[in-house]
Formats: structure tokens, C-alpha cells, sequence
């Protein structure tokens, strides 16, 4: 038998597919594929064939088989001897029957011998017991009642004392969640009892997706009885891999277990759902031994296999609706992308999207901010979500989940979020769409204490299993219901549908740009070509006005020369018009140099331009800040300072104006929502007359004037549209804050990245 010693460090490692025994009840021959040779037998063949061991290696198969050996050739030649055993005949020894398994595995050909009582034995009714049963299975409503009616099958079919559908979680621990129990034994109902992942190691569920029924007649078989002779096979130099066998030894852990549990025999299939293993149908008999015969064993993997298939196209009926539903959000997605971004239209179907992942509220997150709907936390606890998520090593394929998000961040588990699917939209840019799901506290019941099994001192250091299975209760906090797979999989359909409508979004809005800037470019050279082509004419009319003013003046009477100084003038008004509108149309195709400005600089250059302004105000100008130096085309910069601090001496009832000029770093608590992820933001604030709330949206108008044209000073109403103009040419933003009779603050930015070091 192996050696390997189950301990506290390895009990997930234990070598489960080469125990080096069998099962008592049967015996086992593993014989080269080629030659048909004997290499190892069980030491138990002994009592039921009559033949020592060592008197059968080496030997052809034909001393065992007889003349059935041409069968098992034949079965060789056809290759349908691979992966699981199957029945391969019925072999009669003078008065014994035995019914023989073989599968070929690992270049070993394994026969397995189960003695039968052939003359009395009638054969196992597969189509009338189970025929009904199936028709049942598929009408059950849910997969409770689905699992319910398999238990009260296979019971009836097998006869065991307890039958558990045992399901997995995600972390590996099972639930029974049906039981059927002979009623006459009153036996302690399992039913929602939850037991450790531990209980049935990793190794041990990997080998049930490979052998998916497994019989142990009788936990208190002595190991010695079924020993492999010899242990290691003499031609391949390695134990027998039994992971096929249907008499394959159990592990001591196992046998113990089921002694703690009072259980004599079990029977264990495996249900699957595609290639994962969703649970197990598990056998249990007290009283006494208890070997099924194979046709039966045979009836109950079919119905483990008929459920299996059933949990499949449960799933498959489910992930069609999803995706129905996931194709229909798509469609709205993308049609209402049209008039709005795709995630203004994502907030516009949130109670579908909630509803899908069923989710208690959501979160946008965008450069513009957090839109938060439903029962959602508040914007900051979302933002310490997202740099969690943003951070995490395992976010895959672009989606996050977790079921115990407040372990991560506590502000979370204050809100009383515990779940969250993320799907990450712009990373780098923090742009992330999040669902949230509730912390569900809730009772687990174990069956006895689920923590790790400890080592009994009479055992030294091996591990054994745990005494007690009596009900033990926990209280589970932080943890919300866990995003199934099948959610993650449509929530990647959803990103991918998040994604086409973004694109499409962005075709359509690079397909206007292009448009709209032909259009500019054809309203800039028509503004350049207009305002040069009439400066000429209006500077003659102008002159011509004054030469008749000075020269016939005293011959057209008071009314006459009212009216020649007042077309000097409105010509004077219209040449400045024009310059206004020649300055303007250049900077369409004005490229912005970009260098390291120092502020201060551009604010003496500013001061000597508008000096006699100064003058006539007695205006001052104050650095409140230390300014910075900025990445900005020093001309358009000089510009946008003259222009705001021009208008902030001009727009004043003071007697003594204060012109303040700052800067703002992102870093700083009263650092301006509107400006978005600017590095710095640069103000311009005067103590003047205030803009009426009314006007604000007239204010970067061109030529429009919140004052009759000639009080304060005249003007044209173009220069804070020039602001503006070459604000956008350095992909910044500008806005204001004003209080009529208090006074204005211009703000702007220069990009995301205008400082200079």
C-alpha cells in the first residue's frame, strides 16, 4: 500500500488515485496491454478466485480468463477499453460468477472481479423504475424540487438508509440541499447542514469529474486484505493509478470520517454542470454493509448523469434569457447613444441593468463626477470603491466582483455595501460603472464545528477527522449574495455592448467634429476675408465724414453736424467691430505654442499695456498667490490676462478698482469642482459691479454687450469670446463665479497638465 502519512500540512495533496488496495469485495488483475500479462494482482484474490498471488505474475491472462481472453483482445483491437471502466463479461469459475470491469489507463490494462450471484440474479430494470422519475425531474419548477425528487430516486432505486443531495459553493464548502431517509430509522435530518471544503478535499472533487460514482461496501474493511502485489508495477516503475477503478482503496481520512459520521456504507455519484462540479448524489447506510450490485450501481450514474444534463439546460435556458435581455439593453444602449453618451444612457436603464444583476443600486463614474442611482452609497464611498477596484491584481477581462468588499474598504461596510460587480470603462481615467448588493446577514448551519480538524495525540501529527457532526450555528456579517458565474459572463457581454455603444457615439461625434471644423474653417475665412475687405470702405467713410464735418460744419446747421458726428461715430464702433472680428477669425488657425510661461512676466507685460487704464481708474493689481510657471503659448495667454483684467477695471463703481490674480493647485481644499482634473487653475478677481445671474449665459457671446454700448466705457463685446477661444485651444475650461454689487471671478485652466516645473 502507499506510504504516504496523512498529516495536519498535506491532507489536500494526498495521493487519493494510487492507494495501493482495493476493496475486499472484489479482486483486481493488471496485466500488460500488449502481451496480455500479469504485473500485479490484489492480495485478496487469494480468498475468492483460490489462486496465490505469486503464482499468478507473470502468467498469461488465459489462467484466469480462459478462453474469454479472445473477448478481451478484441475489446483491445477496437481501442474501447479507454478511460472508464466498463463492463467487459461475465466470467464463471467453476461454481463462482463474477462480473469483470476493464479500462485501459496509464499503459495498464486493469481488470476488477466482483463476485455476483449470476443464477439468481435479475436484471436491473432500468427503463420501468426509472422512466417516471425522468419525466418528474424535468417538470420540477426549481432546482430544490428537482434535487428533492433525485433523492427519493436513487433511495428507492438504491436502497440506502440516507440519501443527500450535497451541493458546492464557490469556496468549496457543501449544503445539503435535499435529503430523502428511510422513515423508519428516524434519523437526524441533514437537510441545510453546511460542511467545510476540507471535508472533501480538492484533490478528492477533481477526481469525481474523472470517476463520477464511486461505492464503498463497508467502511470498516481491513486495508490488508486488498494490498496491490507488488506495489510498484514491475515494467512501468510506478504504483497503479486506479483513478478509473471501481474497487480503488479509500483513504484512511475518508473510512474515519464516515466512522464518525456512524456510517457503514456509501454510494457517491457526482452531478456536474459542463465540465464543473456542481454537487454530489451521497449514499449513506448505518445498520450494516451494504454492496450494490453493478446493473444497479449502473441505473443510479444514469440518473446522476440524466440530472447532470437537466443542470445544464437549467443553465442554458438561463444564460439564453440573460443574454436576450443583455442583447435588448445592447440595442437601447446604442440607440440612445445616439442623443446622448452611452453612459447617460446607461443611467437611463438602470432598472433594467439593476434588475439583471440583481442589484440593490448603481454608480457611474466619470471625469464629470459620480452619478449614483438607486440604493447606492454616496459618491465618496463609491470613489474609495473604485481606487479599490482600479487597484487589484485580479481584475480580469475587465470585471471585478466580490461578495465581501467592506474586508477591502471599510467605508463600505459602513454604507452597508458588501457586494460589487465593476466594470471598468476607461481605466486610466477612472471611468468605472459599478452594481452593489447588500451585506445579508444570515445563519449557517455546520455540521459540527467547520473550523480545521486537529491532529489526535494518539495519532501523533496525522490529521483525523472530527468527532462530532452535532449542529453548530454562525452568524455570517459582511458578506452580500455572491455574483454567480453566469453573471460574470453576461456582465462581460455588457461591457462589450457598453463599448460598441461608445463607439459608435465616438464615429458619430468624429464624423460632426469633422463638419463642424469644415464649417468653422469656411466661417473663419469668410469672417478674415469680410472684416479685411471692409476696413478699407468704412476708413473712407470715417475720413470722409470728418473732411465734411471740418470743412462745411458751419453751413448744415447744428442738426447737420449732430448727424455727421454721430456717422464718425458708429464708423469708429464698426472699424473696431471689425478688428474685433479679424482678431477672432485668426485664431482659427493659430497654432498654440506651447512653452514655460512665468506668470508674473505676462502680468508686467499686462500692467504696461494697460497703464493708462490704470491711471484713469486708480486701479491695483494683487498677486494673492505665488504664481506659477504654465505650459501655454505666452501670446494667447497675455491676451486672455489683458482682456479679464481690462474688463475688471472697466466694469467698477470703485474709485480704486482691486484686480486680484491667483492660481490654484489641484492639491488645494478650495481647488473648483468645475475645473476636472486640472494640475492648476489660474483666476482672475475683481470687487466690481457683478453679473446679473440672468446674463450668465450671454457672457462668451460674441459681441454681446450686458450694457448700453457706450456706459463703462464703451467696448465691443468680443473679448471674452477670444477668452474663450483660445482657452479651448489649450483643451482647458473657463468659467465664473459672480455676485451682483460684489464682484466676479474668472477662472481657467490650461489642460489636465499645465504646469511647469
Amino acid at each position: 500500500m502507499t506510504s504516504f502519512e496523512v498529516d495536519l500540512t498535506n491532507c489536500d495533496r494526498e495521493p487519493v488515485h494510487i492507494p495501493g488496495h482495493v476493496q475486499p469485495h472484489g479482486a483486481l488483475l493488471a496485466l500488460d496491454p500488449r502481451k496480455l500479462v500479469i504485473e500485479q494482482v490484489s492480495a485478496n484474490i487469494r480468498a475468492l478466485l483460490g489462486k496465490e498471488p505469486d503464482a499468478l505474475l507473470g502468467q498469461p491472462a488465459q489462467v484466469v480468463l480462459g478462453d474469454e481472453v479472445g473477448a478481451l483482445q478484441r475489446m483491445i483491437l477496437e481501442g474501447s477499453l479507454g478511460g472508464q471502466a466498463r463492463h467487459v463479461m461475465t466470467l464463471e469459475l467453476g461454481e463462482a460468477h463474477f462480473e469483470v470491469l476493464g479500462h485501459l489507463y496509464a499503459d495498464v490494462l486493469i481488470l476488477e472481479l466482483e463476485p455476483t450471484e449470476h443464477e439468481n440474479l435479475k436484471r436491473f430494470d432500468l427503463f420501468h423504475l426509472i422512466e417516471r422519475d425522468l419525466d418528474v425531474f424535468e417538470a420540477a419548477d426549481d432546482l430544490r424540487a428537482l434535487s428533492q425528487h433525485v433523492a427519493e430516486a436513487v433511495r428507492r432505486v438504491s436502497g440506502y438508509d440516507r440519501v443527500m443531495i450535497y451541493r458546492f459553493a464557490e469556496d468549496g464548502h457543501g449544503h445539503v440541499f435535499a435529503e430523502d431517509t428511510d422513515p423508519e430509522l428516524e434519523l437526524e435530518p441533514f437537510l441545510d447542514l453546511h460542511y467545510p471544503a476540507s471535508d472533501i478535499p480538492k484533490q478528492v472533487r477533481a477526481l469525481f469529474l474523472r470517476k463520477r460514482l464511486r461505492m464503498l461496501p463497508d467502511a470498516k474493511y481491513d486495508y490488508a486484505e486488498g494490498a496491490i502485489e507488488p506495489q510498484t508495477n514491475p515494467r512501468t516503475g510506478a504504483p497503479l493509478d486506479m483513478t478509473f477503478g471501481a474497487l480503488r482503496g479509500s483513504s484512511p481520512m475518508y473510512t474515519e470520517y464516515l466512522e464518525n459520521m456512524r456510517v457503514r456504507a456509501s454510494l457517491t455519484m457526482a452531478l456536474t454542470k459542463g465540465d464543473e462540479l456542481w454537487g454530489l448524489i451521497a449514499c449513506h447506510h448505518y445498520q450494516s454493509p451494504r454492496l450494490v450490485p453493478y446493473d444497479v450501481r449502473i441505473g443510479c450514474e444514469f440518473v446522476a448523469r440524466a440530472v447532470s444534463v437537466q443542470l445544464a439546460q437549467r443553465e442554458a435556458i438561463d444564460r439564453r434569457k440573460m443574454q436576450a435581455q443583455m442583447e435588448k439593453l445592447r440595442g437601447e444602449l446604442v440607440a440612445r447613444a445616439e442623443a446622448s453618451t452611452p453612459l447617460e444612457a446607461l443611467g437611463a436603464s438602470s432598472p433594467v441593468v439593476d434588475g439583471l444583476f440583481h442589484s440593490s443600486g448603481s454608480a457611474i463614474v466619470t471625469r464629470e463626477g459620480t452619478t449614483v442611482l438607486g440604493n447606492a452609497p454616496e459618491p465618496g464611498v463609491v470613489q474609495d470603491i473604485v481606487d479599490f477596484v482600479l487597484g487589484r491584481p485580479e481584475l480580469v477581462d475587465g470585471i471585478y466582483t466580490t461578495d465581501h468588499l467592506g474586508e477591502h474598504v471599510p467605508s463600505a461596510a459602513e454604507a452597508g455595501v458588501a457586494g460589487v460587480l465593476a466594470i471598468p470603462i476607461v481605466r486610466e481615467a477612472g471611468e468605472v460603472v459599478l452594481w452593489f448588493r447588500p451585506e445579508r446577514v444570515h445563519e449557517v448551519v455546520w455540521a459540527g464545528d467547520p473550523t480545521k480538524p486537529v491532529a489526535d495525540a494518539r495519532f501523533g501529527d496525522r490529521l483525523t477527522p472530527r468527532k462530532s457532526f452535532e449542529a453548530w450555528s454562525e452568524t455570517v456579517r459582511g458578506y452580500a449574495d455572491p455574483f454567480t458565474p453566469l453573471e460574470r459572463e453576461v456582465a462581460g457581454g455588457f461591457r462589450a455592448a457598453l463599448a460598441e455603444a461608445m463607439i459608435s457615439r465616438a464615429r458619430r461625434l468624429r464624423d460632426e467634429n469633422l463638419a463642424l471644423q469644415r464649417s468653422n474653417e469656411a466661417l473663419d475665412a469668410f469672417a478674415y476675408v469680410a472684416s479685411h475687405d471692409l476696413k478699407e470702405p468704412l476708413r473712407g467713410i470715417g475720413n470722409y465724414a470728418e473732411f465734411l464735418l471740418e470743412d462745411y460744419g458751419d453751413r448744415v446747421g447744428p442738426d447737420g453736424r449732430q448727424m455727421m458726428e454721430a456717422l464718425i461715430r458708429l464708423s469708429d464702433r464698426m472699424r473696431r467691430l471689425i478688428d474685433a472680428l479679424l482678431q477672432f477669425s485668426r485664431l482659427g488657425d493659430k497654432a498654440v505654442h506651447r512653452e514655460a510661461v512665468p506668470i508674473g512676466f505676462l502680468l508686467d507685460e499686462a500692467r504696461d499695456q494697460l497703464r493708462q487704464r490704470f491711471q484713469d481708474t486708480g486701479g491695483q493689481l494683487v498677486e494673492s498667490t505665488t504664481l506659477p510657471r504654465v505650459h501655454a503659448d505666452s501670446a494667447m495667454l497675455l491676451e486672455v490676462y489683458t482682456n479679464l483684467i481690462s474688463n475688471a477695471l472697466k466694469y467698477s463703481d470703485e474709485d480704486r478698482p482691486r484686480v486680484e490674480v491667483g492660481a490654484i493647485t489641484r492639491d488645494s481644499a478650495d481647488y473648483p469642482e468645475r475645473a476636472g482634473k486640472a494640475d492648476v487653475v489660474l483666476f482672475v478677481r475683481d470687487d466690481g459691479i457683478g453679473i446679473p445671474e440672468d446674463y450668465h449665459e450671454d457672457v462668451f457671446r460674441i459681441f454681446k454687450r450686458l450694457h448700453p454700448a457706450e456706459d463703462y466705457g464703451g467696448g465691443t463685446g468680443a473679448g471674452l469670446t477670444i477668452v474663450q477661444r483660445i482657452i479651448d485651444k489649450h483643451d482647458g475650461v473657463l468659467f465664473f463665479d459672480s455676485t451682483p454689487g460684489e464682484g466676479t471671478t474668472f477662472y481657467f485652466t490650461l489642460g489636465e497638465e499645465a504646469l511647469a516645473t
